[in-house]
């Protein structure tokens, strides 16, 4: 069985951002004497493959002590300044005690993946990049950077779709773009003639699920966290009906439609590996450039 192509976002830090950041965190230090965890969002750009990160907010009004932090809602007006700038929020930033390789505790999964959480579990999972988390050691000397994502693996075969014809019927194109489905919305279909926003009264009936990305090309992380969200409400409902899953497989339909217009369609079967699917974080590796 062919292996899905694995296409992970390449995270790419602004040299001048994480110079900031460095000088922020020991003035800060120096000047208040706190040994509080200190951190804040983080900002940038994302092409649907590449993390753009150039931005960094420090969250004054985070809930924080020596070992704990808990970021709070961004003010209207820095919100309004990163929209102006065309920005748009990938993830956060904060700093640990002890001077070592920084690594995620327990609670970060509690505080800083409330998003990546969200995708997985939620109706309507609307995320239109992946998240990225830099952590810094106490005095800014070392940092590593983290993604919450799938830690085991799903037997996948991949069939790309060369001639849209009858088998896409329920896709409504104008001249060439889409008119009528929601780019950030993940929906379900029974048959390739019929989409329907989040039904799972007839789970039985279920082929499984399209998703539209309005980028030439798709990320892993995106494509992990809307198959999960598919997942688990499959199971849920499953669950409900009393439906042995244990041997089923599930259509995928991937359809990339930059700028409004179709350039790429591909369906997956996907067979879930013991019918778990399991986050956690995972270090990843990243590249610094001087201009972003």
């Amino acid at each position: 069985m062919p292996s899905l192509p694995l296409k992970e976002s390449r995270v790419i830090l602004s040299k001048a951002m994480l110079t900031h950041l460095k000088l922020l965190i020991k003035g800060y230090r120096k000047a208040y004497g706190v040994e509080d965890e200190l951190g804040g969002y983080l900002y940038g750009f994302f092409d649907g493959l590449n993390v753009y990160i150039c931005l960094a907010y420090l969250d004054f009004f985070a809930d924080r002590s020596t070992g704990h932090i808990a970021f709070s809602d961004l003010p209207s007006w820095a919100l309004e300044c990163i929209r102006e700038g065309g920005y748009r929020e990938l993830g956060t930033w904060h700093t640990h005690p002890g001077y070592g390789k920084p690594q995620p505790s327990f609670e970060d999964e509690d505080k800083l993946v409330v998003r990546e959480k969200c995708a997985i579990y939620s109706a309507k999972p609307l995320v239109d990049a992946p998240r990225f988390h830099v952590i810094f050691n106490f005095d800014a000397s070392d940092f590593a950077v983290f993604k919450y994502d799938l830690l085991n693996k799903y037997s996948v075969e991949i069939h790309e779709i060369q001639n849209l014809g009858g088998q896409l019927s329920f896709i409504k194109v104008e001249n060439g773009k889409i008119k009528e489905l929601d780019s950030d919305i993940g929906l379900i279909f029974r048959t390739f003639d019929e989409l329907i926003e989040y039904e799972y009264e007839a789970i039985e009936d279920t082929l499984g699920f399209a998703k539209i990305y309005p980028y030439p090309e798709v990320c892993q992380e995106l494509r992990n966290l809307y198959i999960a969200n598919f997942f688990n409400k499959v199971v849920k409902r499953s669950k409900e009906v009393k439906i042995d899953l244990s041997k089923r497989a599930w259509l995928y339909l991937e359809i990339l439609c930059p700028r409004g217009e179709i350039s790429k369609i591909r369906l997956f079967e996907i067979l879930f590996n013991d019918l778990k699917v399991l986050f956690g974080f995972k270090e990843v590796a990243y590249d610094i450039y001087s201009h972003i």
